[in-house]
């Protein structure tokens, strides 16, 4: 039951990425706190694999010169514990 996800280590130690149009929103005093960022930007990747494993089913994904553009992604910045993070 349920899927795992491997990368392997070509694949994440050649990744780039670039961020532009970034803005970012940090209101505290309502409830619940707004936090986060909206950017438009972009990820490449040169090469690598990529193993989704589910149902006893492998399936392998092999990735060259790949490139995906995105536009106002928002990613959420929660505080637990004192640390932040994206969610």
């Amino acid at each position: 039951e349920g899927f795992e996800l491997f990368v392997d280590e070509v694949l994440t130690s050649s990744f780039e990425w670039g961020l532009h149009n970034t803005t970012a929103t940090w209101l505290v005093g309502c409830w619940p706190p707004q936090r986060y960022l909206v950017t438009d930007g972009w990820v490449h990747f040169p090469a690598g694999r990529v193993t989704l494993h589910i149902g006893g089913i492998n399936i392998i994904v092999s990735v060259y010169n790949l490139r995906a553009s995105f536009r106002q992604l928002r990613a959420d910045i929660e505080c637990h514990g004192g640390w932040f993070y994206l969610g």
